[in-house]
């Protein structure tokens, strides 16, 4: 905890992947980190955030690698709705977000040629809880869906968790 609103979280991740096409073996490895903020405004959430990420991937001989810097900043409002669930105030979120990447990214599709990736925006909703419900000792989390598009690529996606 930074302040009282701010909320800083640094990580790493390792692992292995398998490119499935060609039969190689990489490992996975970055790390970087992740702030979040809490705002009561009236009866509003106004929860602000940012996350920069660091990858690489490394081949199998470890002669070849690739690296990935990602920034990612957003906004999530949740206001909280007329009813509640097992006790729990309901609440109701729109959030906004912004994927910037520091190198352009380049994904090959078949017959179709490549697709350039340097920046995606993404707008969408969350219904949950203000306190998590929690089942079988597990809380939880906001489901929502959301809009991601930008450089000519755009996909629906379903929202598990915070969004920012």
């Amino acid at each position: 905890r930074v302040d009282r609103h701010w909320t800083l979280t640094p990580f790493v991740d390792f692992g292995a992947a398998t490119d499935l096409d060609e039969h190689e073996e990489s490992w996975v490895f970055g790390g970087g980190i992740a702030a979040k903020a809490l705002y009561p405004v009236a009866d509003y959430e106004l929860r602000p955030g940012f996350r920069a990420l660091w990858a690489h991937r490394a081949a199998d001989d470890l002669e070849y690698g690739e690296d990935l810097v990602k920034l990612e900043t957003g906004l999530d409002v949740r206001v909280p709705l007329w009813f509640s669930v097992r006790g729990r105030q309901a609440d109701f979120g729109v959030f906004f977000k912004n994927y910037s990447y520091f190198e352009e990214l380049e994904f090959l599709r078949p017959e179709l040629g490549p697709i350039n990736l340097t920046t995606q925006w993404e707008f969408g909703v969350t219904l949950g809880t203000r306190t998590p419900l929690e089942f079988l000792g597990f809380k939880l989390p906001p489901v929502g869906m959301s809009y991601r598009f930008g450089d000519d690529v755009s996909a629906v996606r379903i929202v598990f968790g915070d969004p920012i």
